[in-house]
Parts: C-alpha cells; structure tokens; sequence
C-alpha cells in the first residue's frame, strides 16, 4: 500500500513548479531540529531542500499520513516517487 503525504513549506524554496507527475523525491529525517523530533525533510536531487513533510493537523489532507505516521518506516533517508494528488 502506499503512503500519501503531503508536502509542506514549498513556496519558501523553489516554489510549487519543481513538483512534477513521478518525480523522484528523498525524504530525509532531520536529527538536529530541537522543536519537532520527528522532522522529515524532502529534496529533489540538483535542487537541493524542497520542503518538509506535514505534520500538523492544519496541513494534513484526509487520506494522507503526516511525518509522525511514516518516521518509523524507513531509516535516515528513502527515496519517494512524488504524486499529485
């Protein structure tokens, strides 16, 4: 089965254009960040951070899951094919 996530925090990196049909996209646990410890980063490869995976009930759309619910299912880093949904 596949995880739906949303992606949050695009517009402050390199807008909402990067994000196309099957594009390959690498979630990333970030260790480091104090307030939110379970903080998953996602990258586009040649174009470095594209935003942070939802994690918060304002951001989540029915049907997806937020960072919380897919931390555990892969180690430091998975790549994710991205759907537009």
């Amino acid at each position: 089965m596949t995880d739906y996530i949303i992606i949050v925090g695009g517009n402050y990196y390199h807008g909402i254009g990067i994000f196309k049909m099957g594009k390959i996209v690498q979630v990333i646990k970030d260790y480091e960040n104090s307030y939110d410890d379970e903080l998953i980063q996602v990258y586009i490869e040649r174009s470095g951070k594209v935003g942070y995976v939802a994690n918060s009930t304002y951001t989540v759309a029915k049907g997806t899951k937020n960072a919380r619910r897919i931390y555990d299912k892969f180690g430091k880093k998975q790549k994710q094919r991205f759907y537009l949904l």
